[in-house]
């Protein structure tokens, strides 16, 4: 793992800092094992981009659209990227993905530059405001935050419980739990982890794995599911 110190002494030492366009993070990792950023990290990507003129580019294609209790994952820090990056919940299972950016980037490009065979599906376009429309009508990021407060108010009580959970990480209704061989040296339980999945989907519940070593539970449910719902699911898993 790279320490935040000596992030700029690599960056500058392998590559020229002038001639790298952008920075590409995930505020929050998604297949890599939803883990929170350190803090002051982000805070440090977005004064070096500024500082050698780079962009910042926020992938925000598993921890946007409301999962972390904030519309934009990144402004659990108050940052304000050059670009951001949806899919996923954005239209709500519909195909649909879109690039934000700020107006003098957009302004930069020549015209006709960005297009392709699916780009602007009317379908999908509704779909997607649709979804803004209810998440804001519904008060679904006050949800979000209730839905990760239960999730981890039972992992934890799973965690007294099963020596085979490690750590509980993420935020809002983003969160995940690690299944380890041994908590002290955080051996990763792939394999225990294979059996859970198979057994909860025996029992009707598709639980994700991520993480590199795919020893990690992922939690991204449905913003819209109910209390009943959501502990019927957390009966079978735990």
């Amino acid at each position: 793992m790279v320490k935040i110190e000596d992030f700029e002494k690599i960056l500058v030492n392998i590559v020229t800092p002038e001639s790298v366009a952008a920075i590409v993070v995930e505020p929050i990792q998604g297949e890599g094992g939803f883990n929170v950023p350190q803090k002051g990290f982000l805070e440090y990507l977005r004064r070096l981009t500024n500082e050698y003129g780079m962009l910042l580019i926020t992938d925000e294609i598993q921890s946007g659209i409301g999962r972390t209790g904030k519309f934009f994952a990144i402004e659990n820090w108050d940052i304000e990227p050059d670009i951001v990056c949806l899919a996923k919940s954005l239209a709500a299972g519909l195909p649909l993905s879109a690039v934000i950016a700020k107006k003098e980037i957009t302004d930069s490009l020549p015209g006709g530059c960005i297009g392709g065979t699916y780009v602007g599906n009317p379908v999908a376009c509704r779909a997607a405001l649709e979804v803004i429309n209810i998440i804001e009508e519904e008060h679904l990021l006050d949800r979000a935050l209730k839905i990760g407060e239960r999730l981890k108010e039972r992992f934890l009580k799973m965690k007294n419980k099963y020596p085979l959970i490690g750590e509980i990480r993420g935020m809002g209704a983003m969160i995940a739990i690690e299944l380890v061989k041994d908590r002290k040296t955080k051996e990763p339980a792939t394999q225990e982890t294979a059996q859970v999945v198979q057994e909860c989907l025996k029992n009707g519940v598709f639980v994700p794995t991520a993480g590199i070593n795919k020893n990690l539970l992922r939690m991204l449910v449905s913003l819209e599911i109910t209390d009943e719902q959501l502990y019927e699911a957390l009966d079978i898993l735990g």
